[in-house]
């Protein structure tokens, strides 16, 4: 008799060629994601991290079911948590899923160390999401934007938010981190490129 289509999925059949604790590890995984409310979340986090209140208005729920949903999505480690002032963000767990990715498709190259993952996490393309409240972070995040200025040229500062305004919005708070990380050396109107800073640091 076929199988109802309906029916959740709780278990892998006895066949399945994956070891015992990755097919443990997908039941837990699928279970979690059984949910049109927890993919329409899913979908959301994909794009950049979030609050509670932030997601309950793009859902159109209580911030209180966004919180029962977050609850079983961060119990299966699909998202975590990060603190910045009076909101906690949640973003997608993506060294959880790329655990996985690599474990069910060895061949796909993905980011594995900490700060690779940090840059996947606050970047869209080259657009910055947003700066991360971790100092350690930021300035991984800062790097990376610091990467896309010349070493040894001036810029203006009209050309310096020309520059940065393609990454993020908030321009002079970008600058501004710039500056006080020591990434920019600021000479009244007028920045340079600090030395030590490579070149490179946008790929990790």
């Amino acid at each position: 008799m076929p199988r109802d289509p309906t029916q959740t999925v709780t278990e892998l059949p006895e066949e399945t060629p994956w070891p015992a604790d990755l097919a443990a590890e997908l039941v837990a995984v699928y279970k979690a994601l059984a949910d049109a409310t927890r993919l329409r979340l899913v979908g959301l986090l994909v794009e950049r991290p979030r609050h509670v209140d932030e997601l309950a208005a793009a859902l159109g729920v209580s911030a209180p079911t966004v919180s029962h949903h977050l609850f079983r999505l961060k119990a299966a480690d699909l998202v975590r948590t990060e603190r910045d002032g009076p909101f906690v963000y949640y973003s997608l767990n993506l060294q959880r899923l790329h655990g996985l990715s690599n474990r069910l498709l060895p061949s796909v190259a993905l980011p594995k160390d900490e700060r690779g993952r940090t840059l996947a996490t606050f970047f869209d393309g080259d657009r910055l999401l947003r700066l991360p409240s971790s100092q350690r972070r930021r300035h991984w995040v800062l790097e990376a934007v610091a990467a896309r200025f010349q070493a040894g040229k001036t810029y203006r500062e009209r050309e310096v938010n020309t520059l940065l305004r393609p990454i993020y919005d908030d321009v002079a708070s970008l600058r501004r981190a710039l500056v006080d990380h020591g990434l920019l050396q600021r000479d009244e109107d007028r920045y340079r490129l600090a030395g030590g800073v490579k070149e490179d640091a946008r790929d990790g």
